[in-house]
């Protein structure tokens, strides 16, 4: 990390630690609100590949046979 990206962190820390401490537990503060906040969740792009999507499931892929 650079130091930029670290006085970053670290500021965001404090903010957060700063808003909940009031409301909670110091330790829920640093084991469960810290680390929700710095988690990053990232979606990428729905797969282009052909007979994997959602309207291409099994179901009615085949008409019943009577």
């Amino acid at each position: 990390m650079q130091n930029a990206d670290l006085a970053d962190l670290q500021t965001t820390i404090a903010l957060l630690r700063d808003r909940f401490s009031a409301e909670f537990n110091a330790n829920y503060v640093e084991s469960v609100i810290i680390p929700y906040f710095l988690a990053n969740t990232y979606r990428g792009e729905r797969l282009f590949v052909p007979m994997i999507d959602i309207m291409f499931t099994k179901e009615n892929a085949l008409p019943c046979q009577p």
